[in-house]
């Protein structure tokens, strides 16, 4: 018969102690693993919305980069003195020769500043039965550019002065002026001459002729 009063509790056999630090280990890995995947999990995150957001900021840099190269601001104008706005006004604007004597002047571009006068005369034959005899002569002058020299000569701006009696006898061909088969050009006139331009007078095509016929295509001859 056995005593109910006493009972000796059951010892655990040695293998079941055993188990409870392998269970503990094993847990404490599995939670070591969960922490780092998480961890992992938010950096990933946190590393991607800073990629992002430096991509972002890149982009918005460099397309404000193109906007404001393709709308550069104008150049400021350097400032100019008066002395220096006064001299290439100078530079700039037209020079006049005027003829008291003969009573004219005449239009030069700024680059024939310091130009000069050569006063030299044109020779006219009268023609009587198919003979020209030298018997008409007057004033030409010829308005000569700075830079002409005698190793290279630049083409002149020739004025013929002619009366008007010779002027008529030109007309009616009285008289002829020059090898040419035509008249002198009248450029203009006053009360006692016709100014006029010699025929053919560039046909030696200088250096400058080209210029000249432009100065003179804009009528730059008035008399007074």
């Amino acid at each position: 018969m056995v005593n109910n009063w006493f009972i000796v509790p059951q010892m655990h056999h040695p293998a079941n102690l055993s188990t409870f630090p392998s269970k503990r280990r094993k847990n404490g890995f599995c939670g070591i693993l969960r922490m780092a995947k998480a961890f992992y999990s938010i950096t990933m995150k946190v590393s991607l919305n800073i990629a992002l957001t430096v991509v972002a900021i890149i982009l918005v840099v460099s397309f404000g980069y193109f906007i404001l190269a393709g709308k550069s601001p104008a150049p400021v104008p350097p400032v100019q003195s008066q002395n220096t706005i006064a001299s290439t006004k100078q530079l700039s604007e037209p020079i006049t020769y005027d003829d008291p004597e003969y009573g004219f002047n005449l239009s030069l571009p700024a680059s024939w500043k310091g130009y000069s006068v050569i006063k030299d005369e044109w020779i006219g034959t009268k023609i009587t039965k198919n003979i020209d005899i030298p018997s008409e002569k007057g004033p030409l002058v010829s308005i000569r550019h700075p830079l002409w020299t005698k190793a290279l000569p630049r083409q002149d701006i020739p004025v013929m002065v002619i009366t008007i009696a010779q002027w008529d006898d030109l007309e009616k061909e009285k008289i002829h002026i020059g090898a040419a088969p035509i008249n002198p050009m009248e450029l203009d006139r006053n009360a006692k001459y016709v100014f006029a331009l010699p025929a053919r007078y560039n046909y030696a095509f200088l250096n400058g002729y080209d210029e000249v016929q432009k100065i003179l295509a804009a009528n730059p001859l008035k008399a007074f």
